[in-house]
């Protein structure tokens, strides 16, 4: 189901790309991102559980092996069709750059170039945008965390868990105070981490109460949250457009809180989301959406 979940995100934001009317599909992003901190946190706990400790080393070349070559094979795609085009110049050398060194969006704030509004010539690589949050998230979230699970706080779950709802709080208040700059709203790392926290306060729900241990009333409960967050998330994807104010005081909050209900959703076994969203097609589309993520965006450029 989370695969399907995934494939669903991809289609949202194929479908807010390619021009189909999906005019808030870039909402998608919202939910890939709270799938990384779900998924990044939950791996991150049971090593820690499991161990004792959280090796860093190995986990950052984990994500380096998992994300690095399909993205130099991005860069090198983008650059010869640039070369055989003569398209881009510097400014595409420089997002080359940015992209690889996963920074792209920090250089598309300085830019300031519209995201919403300069499709008329956009850059092939202007979607590493998010690429760039989330190896940013892996950089300094697994840090953070074994500090906080292990270091002189030492939180049980619910601490954290408290800490972690805090933060996404605190992001989505940095969302507000900053959406006058969409560009600003909306590459921001800070801005953008509370989609990545919201997963990861799923991720320590549910390691200091396993499903297993939920009772029927929670099950039903947890079921319909994820039923009614979906309806949600997919009838702003198909009517709120990604300039739409209230978006950046909230709105990126609600649909953070949706994604959450939905992978808690995605996790109880025999539930209906998880039934939704397991078909066989859509478990294979979501398998394969980091690389239809990274080519969809240039080809439709080109």
């Amino acid at each position: 189901a989370l695969d399907g979940l995934r494939g669903v995100a991809l289609v949202l934001v194929v479908g807010f790309h390619g021009g189909v009317g999906m005019v808030g599909g870039a909402l998608g992003v919202d939910l890939f991102l709270v799938l990384s901190g779900y998924l990044i946190t939950a791996l991150l706990l049971a090593e820690h559980a499991g161990t004792g400790r959280i090796d860093l080393l190995a986990f950052w070349a984990r994500r380096l092996r998992r994300l690095l070559p399909a993205v130099l094979a991005l860069v090198a795609g983008v650059a010869v069709h640039a070369a055989a085009t003569g398209d881009g110049g510097a400014t595409l050398r420089l997002d080359g750059l940015a992209t690889l060194g996963w920074w792209s969006n920090w250089l598309f704030v300085a830019a300031d170039q519209g995201y919403f509004e300069a499709f008329a010539a956009p850059s092939p690589l202007r979607h590493t945008w998010s690429l760039a949050v989330e190896e940013q998230w892996y950089l300094l979230w697994p840090p953070l965390l074994l500090l906080l699970r292990r270091g002189p706080l030492g939180w049980t779950p619910l601490r954290l868990g408290a800490v972690v709802i805090g933060l996404a709080l605190a992001s989505a208040a940095a969302m507000a105070a900053l959406a006058g700059d969409v560009d600003r709203a909306h590459f921001g790392t800070d801005t953008r981490a509370q989609g990545l926290l919201a997963g990861a306060a799923v991720a320590v729900g549910l390691q200091r109460r396993p499903v297993a241990g939920w009772s029927a009333l929670a099950r039903r409960a947890g079921s319909a949250a994820g039923l009614a967050a979906g309806g949600v998330v997919l009838a702003m994807a198909w009517r709120v457009p990604g300039t739409e104010p209230l978006l950046y005081r909230g709105g990126h909050l609600l649909v953070a809180a949706g994604g959450a209900a939905l992978v808690a959703a995605c996790v109880l076994p025999g539930g209906p989301v998880r039934r939704l969203l397991s078909p066989r097609w859509l478990q294979w589309v979501g398998r394969r959406s980091y690389g239809a993520y990274l080519w969809h965006w240039p080809i439709f450029v080109w």
